[in-house]
């Protein structure tokens, strides 16, 4: 058999398709004629071999092998002289198709940057629109209206709508509200997030200048009650093996909460009781800090301790630079698909796993939640399109 796969664009934006082309070739060797070339009194219902293939696909499969580190090189080892000599050419054809990926990696590294300063004067509209800087032309209005409501639909008449929001300048909440319309977003964002989130004034994103892979986003905050930073930024450094980008490393602002605000975290009263000494018998209540989920854990620094945490927020960074940020006013209203799609099967359970989850010990939560606190991740590589 011979596979080959092409590149289809799709009708979705940001969405490309694979087609796998399958090629069956007549073997050379003479083949078993066909059951069907038999008299029908003649032909088994089920022959041999098919048994003898079923019985193969219900054993458990051999997994030795993945665990052996030097499972290709006796691989190699086994085969005939000549054969190796072929299989030697094909991984140097494999050379080639890396080194021409390489070269395509490049051409497209290069067309995001200027694609990248094009939206910078669009970006930067928007900023104004939703701060309340500026106001929108009457042409930007008109193309942005939807066809089937021209006509139908006043702009001017709105029924029920409080008095303090129509006179609030720009867009409020525009930022919390198209993230929470993406579940993989959404998801994180607690109610005390959501108070620090209503005053996001713009979130962009670059990718990386060469050599280096990757992304950069930046949360434009301004000066705010809750920390002492004016934006937030998170960097993922993407790598590549065999073709595939994975995660090499991930860096973020360090987060400096003013006191008492830092959401990571939140104050537990726990009674204590003496064991010995002349108080002994007697309580006491003390306040402690300990971790809780938040949106803001997305800025922790990296742990090595805790095995696929920055792959997970890999996941919301990519939604934010593929998503969320081209298409914020359709996210804003809900019109944009909330991301369900974007979910692997993993993330969905039966009901009666999720009990069995439920009555399992919980575990402690990790943290650090930026200087002087501690956090807890909240909660899916490559880079923006």
């Amino acid at each position: 058999v011979t596979v080959s796969v092409l590149y289809c664009e799709t009708l979705r934006p940001t969405k490309t398709a694979l087609r796998f082309n399958f090629f069956f070739h007549q073997p050379t060797t003479n083949p078993k004629p066909p059951s069907s070339a038999m008299p029908a009194k003649q032909r088994p219902m089920v022959d041999d071999e098919t048994n003898a293939r079923a019985d193969h696909m219900m054993e458990a499969p051999d997994m030795s092998k993945f665990m052996n580190p030097n499972v290709a090189r006796e691989f190699m080892a086994s085969l005939p002289e000549q054969m190796k000599k072929r299989v030697r050419a094909l991984q140097g054809l494999d050379k080639t198709f890396l080194d021409q990926k390489k070269v395509r990696d490049d051409a497209e590294s290069k067309l995001m940057k200027e694609y990248e300063e094009k939206l910078k004067p669009l970006a930067a509209l928007r900023r104004a629109i939703v701060c309340g800087d500026e106001e929108p032309t009457q042409e930007l209005i008109d193309e942005g209206y939807p066809e089937e409501h021209k006509g139908e639909v006043s702009l001017e008449k709105a029924e029920g709508v409080n008095p303090q929001v129509a006179a609030a300048p720009g867009v409020p909440n525009f930022w919390l509200d198209a993230m929470t319309h993406h579940v993989i977003i959404s998801e994180i964002i607690t109610e005390r997030d959501s108070e620090i989130l209503s005053g996001l004034k713009d979130v962009s994103y670059v990718t990386l200048d060469e050599p280096q892979q990757g992304f950069k986003l930046t949360f434009e905050f301004g000066e705010n009650p809750f920390f002492e930073e004016t934006e937030l930024e998170k960097t993922f450094v993407m790598g590549e093996d065999m073709g595939e980008p994975n995660l090499e490393s991930a860096k973020a602002t360090e987060i400096t909460w003013k006191k008492g605000k830092n959401v990571t975290v939140e104050i537990v009263k726990k009674t204590q009781k003496a064991k010995t000494g002349p108080k002994k018998g007697q309580t006491r209540t003390v306040e402690k800090e300990e971790p809780c989920e938040s949106f803001f854990h997305f800025f922790d620094a990296e742990d090595p301790n805790i095995e696929g945490e920055q792959e997970e927020y890999l996941s919301m960074g990519q939604a934010m630079c593929e998503k969320i940020i081209p298409f914020a006013a359709e996210y804003y209203t809900g019109e944009a698909p909330d991301g369900s799609s974007d979910l692997d099967e993993d993330d969905y359970g039966d009901e009666d796993e999720e009990e069995e989850d439920e009555e399992e010990e919980e575990m402690p939560i990790r943290g650090r939640g930026g200087r002087g606190g501690y956090s807890a991740p909240g909660g899916r590589g490559g880079g923006p399109p």
